[in-house]
């Protein structure tokens, strides 16, 4: 637990919804700046850098509290797209 690094904001906000970016993340994840999909993720959250536990029961509680919280927020309304473009976002991750 030395070596933890946090994303900087760039990286843990939601961008897909803009039309002039790549639809690549900022920085590289496990050697790819591509948006990693529920298997991927898996097996970094298993290798030996992070070993985390239950990681597919984090990201399905996670992504549900995401949807509850789109359906709730007056927020998510003022960005035309938005809500859709993040609800397109978790279900290709869980698929």
């Amino acid at each position: 637990m030395q070596n933890i690094f946090v994303s900087p904001p760039f990286d843990i906000t939601h961008t897909l919804i803009y039309e002039s970016i790549d639809n690549k993340m900022a920085l590289k994840l496990a050697g790819s700046k591509m948006f990693p999909d529920l298997s991927h993720l898996i097996k970094l959250a298993e290798s030996d850098h992070f070993r985390i536990r239950n990681l597919k029961e984090i990201i399905e509680s996670f992504s549900e509290n995401i949807l509850d919280y789109l359906h709730t927020s007056n927020e998510v309304q003022l960005f035309d797209g938005l809500r859709t473009s993040i609800e397109r976002s978790i279900s290709n991750i869980m698929t």
